[in-house]
């Protein structure tokens, strides 16, 4: 079995002219895991490698709880991290302020193994990428958000296997250097679902002067990656912004833009 990949095409035209995006061909459990690794000669049951597997997650706990950095020999190297921005030299280390987190460093011969044994194909199938099909304000359904009513995006694997959402991202089609990101926690999520997600942008949100009303935009949904650095990203789509000062406090008299994009 290969690594296998397709392109996708950058809508952006200061950047590379497409992207490659992998294509997981399965999601191995660790019962799998186990069951493969009955599979390899050894005279231990799955059941038995359990508990050895267990036991290797809890001890590795342990030293990341102690401050210990431990490293699984030619495979990888894990150790906690502590993240606080302290504005008084006395002031302790809080865990509403901080953060403690585990990075995980791949050791560099376990890459090139990868490198040397795998091999690597070009697909055409794009259906496991996540892809919105359909743009609807919850207002007046048009292809288009509303700030700050809600929005429906529909399409298909929305809720892609490990990623959690971690912005909705917005271009101007007339001038692809203008471009927005709201995070995750000025989204009000009303529903999530590999086929819809519905949100509403926080209505203290900042919304900056570019974005104006009936302006084309392209919009993307943004994705957890493997590490903190790395986004994984859903398929560009079209559609407007419709937002106006006025639609806040008297909607019914505004004439509703209904264009629908291709």
């Amino acid at each position: 079995m290969s690594i296998n990949y397709y392109l996708s095409q950058n809508p952006f035209s200061n950047g590379k002219k497409y992207f490659a995006r992998t294509i997981t061909n399965s999601q191995i459990s660790e019962k799998e895991l186990l069951e493969a690794m009955a599979g390899k000669g050894t005279s231990l049951t799955p059941t038995e490698l359990r508990g050895v597997v267990d036991l290797l997650k809890n001890t590795i706990s342990e030293f990341l709880i102690k401050g210990s950095q431990v490293e699984l020999y030619n495979f990888i190297t894990l150790s906690p991290r502590v993240k606080s921005n302290i504005n008084d030299n006395d002031q302790p280390f809080s865990h509403k302020t901080g953060q403690i987190k585990v990075f995980c460093r791949i050791n560099k011969k376990l890459t090139d193994a990868l490198r040397k044994a795998a091999v690597v194909e070009r697909k055409d199938n794009e259906e496991k990428a996540p892809k919105i099909t359909d743009v609807k304000s919850g207002k007046a359904k048009e292809n288009a958000i509303r700030w700050p009513y809600s929005t429906s995006l529909k399409g298909n694997n929305l809720q892609p296997y490990g990623c959690h959402i971690k912005g909705i991202e917005m271009v101007s089609i007339e001038n692809d250097t203008l471009n927005l990101v709201v995070p995750v926690k000025d989204l009000i999520m009303d529903h999530t679902s590999a086929r819809e997600i519905s949100f509403s942008i926080n209505h203290n949100f900042t919304i900056p002067d570019w974005l104006t009303k009936q302006l084309p935009i392209y919009l993307r949904i943004q994705y957890t990656g493997e590490t903190d650095r790395m986004t994984h990203y859903s398929k560009v789509v079209k559609t407007y912004w419709l937002s106006a000062p006025q639609e806040t406090t008297n909607s019914t008299n505004n004439k509703v833009y209904k264009e629908e994009v291709a």
